[in-house]
């Protein structure tokens, strides 16, 4: 009969998980984590940089292990994900993500500064919105999720559009992100190669290139300062 291991990477975040998430358990899992969380999700982000069709963008930031507790003191010390963001040269947003339940990718404008959302509802509105439509729906049919980015979206259609616009419902959004959960599959199948698990994150950010590509026209690089905490 044939074992099948579990992977290392999912292993460890389901330890987290399970053990309770405390300085001891960093203290003794550290090095583990190094081996065989950080190294693999390194090679990986390499890999899906290699693919064909992925957006053109910037280095990859991969987001620390720690969880700032500093506005939070009762929080988890460490994150359940190993995530990494990477901005292209206009201002989109590519990420992908790996927890215990596996790989998670997502590309767009998660939020909108003043600026961008300004300019999000003029396109909107104007006949570029039929682009952007069309932009959505082929994210959809690569099995993406289309949604309002990370903050709910306004309650009413903002002052100044008709209420009753056709894409009314896309003037209330705050941001722009097309995502899909690949589930444990997509990272943690037996003996998967750093390659193969690229080539399936790489799918659904080529479904989301026209999504990216018209935020990069249509909404653009923000040019107000990054607000601080």
């Amino acid at each position: 009969m044939t074992t099948v291991q579990q992977d290392p990477t999912l292993a460890w975040f389901e330890r987290l998980e399970a053990e309770g998430n405390t300085k001891a358990f960093w203290q003794t899992g550290r090095e583990a984590y190094a081996r065989d969380v950080r190294e693999p999700f390194a090679a990986f982000l390499a890999a899906v940089d290699g693919q064909p069709g992925v957006p053109a963008h910037g280095a990859w930031r991969v987001y620390r292990p720690h969880n700032d507790l500093r506005f939070d003191p009762q929080g988890d010390p460490l994150k359940t994900f190993v995530g990494a963001v990477a901005e292209t040269a206009r201002g989109a947003g590519l990420y992908v993500q790996v927890d215990r339940t596996g790989l998670l990718v997502a590309a767009g404008m998660p939020w909108f500064a003043p600026d961008q959302l300004g300019r999000w509802r003029e396109a909107v509105a104007s006949g570029a919105g039929e682009a952007l439509v069309d932009a959505a729906e082929r994210a959809r049919a690569g099995r993406l999720r289309v949604h309002g980015g990370r903050r709910d979206p306004y309650v009413r259609v903002p002052r100044g559009y008709a209420a009753d616009h056709p894409r009314a419902g896309l003037l209330r959004w705050r941001g722009v992100e097309a995502s899909v959960r690949l589930g444990s599959a997509a990272w943690g199948a037996d003996g998967a190669s750093t390659e193969e698990r690229a080539a399936v994150a790489a799918e659904p950010l080529r479904a989301a290139g026209a999504l990216v590509a018209w935020c990069e026209e249509e909404v653009g690089t923000s040019t107000l300062p990054r607000p601080r905490r």
